[in-house]
């Protein structure tokens, strides 16, 4: 999942799910995971309310090529009337 860029800094690639939390915007958790991986080539594959929990998937390095496809796959939801 890693590999050397020319600069000589590892640069990761591939795809991490990461369960939010209610509370958190989609934009949290990347801006979170920008700065414990210290890369800017990150995003993810739709944005969740900040209410809802569940998993985001989120594209590192080229794997980033990828939001927009993934993001574009059908969704299930699933919820719970209390």
């Amino acid at each position: 999942m890693t590999a050397v860029h020319e600069t000589g800094k590892f640069m990761i690639n591939g795809i991490i799910n990461v369960y939010k939390e209610n509370g958190y915007t989609s934009f949290d958790v990347v801006a979170k995971l920008r700065g414990i991986l210290k890369t800017k080539k990150i995003g993810h594959t739709g944005t969740l309310d900040p209410d809802a929990t569940g998993v985001l998937p989120v594209c590192l390095g080229k794997a980033t090529k990828l939001c927009d496809i993934i993001g574009d796959w059908d969704k299930t939801y699933e919820a719970v009337l209390l």
